[in-house]
Order: structure tokens, then sequence, then C-alpha cells
């Protein structure tokens, strides 16, 4: 990944970086910085996945809204995400095809 990448979530702008200073997490969302941080050190895979679950982590926050995301516990939604992830990026890896349908273009692979 590149120092530093720029996604969309909702109507807001993320920024993606490898980070060496993260202590006891793999990578971690600034929500009010617009930023997600992932440790410089964990392997592509893992570094895939956090990508995937630290994004799912924005998209909650921004969908449920300030008020409502205060009904759930952090615990609760790190344990709603910690779950989902794993198997929303096996099934994007096992079906690209399905990807490309949903954004409306033709699958090269």
């Amino acid at each position: 990944m590149d120092k530093g990448i720029k996604v969309e979530i909702g109507s807001y702008i993320f920024t993606i970086e490898k980070v060496d200073n993260l202590k006891g997490t793999n990578a971690e969302t600034d929500l009010m910085a617009q930023k997600i941080s992932i440790s410089d050190k964990v392997s592509v895979d893992i570094e895939n996945e956090c990508i995937l679950h630290e994004v799912l982590h924005a998209i909650w926050y921004i969908a449920i809204g300030v008020c409502q995301h205060a009904k759930f516990t952090e615990k609760q939604e790190e344990l709603v995400i910690g779950h989902i992830t794993p198997f929303l990026l096996d099934f994007i890896r096992r079906n690209p095809d399905i990807i490309y349908k949903i954004m409306n273009r033709q699958y090269l692979g």
C-alpha cells in the first residue's frame, strides 16, 4: 500500500496509511480525523483484513449516526464487525465477479 490512499465512505473522504507506532493493535480508525491507520508490521493478508475491518467501523459510525451510535457499546460494535469482516473478505476474494457486477463493470479475469 502506498503511504496514504484516499477512500470515500459515504460523503466523507478517509485517508488510509501505514504507520509504525500502533501499540496493542493492528489498526485503528480516527473518525474525527477521517483517518485509518494500519500497522506496517502486518502481512498483506492481515493488512487487507484490517482495512476492511476499519472501513466497516467507519460505515457503522456514519450509517448509524452519532446519536444512534451511543446505543451500542464499543464492545458490541467490535463483536459485530469482528465477526463479519473475515466472511465479507472471503466472499470478495472468492467471488470477484460479483463485485464487478455490483459496480456495473465487466469482469476481465
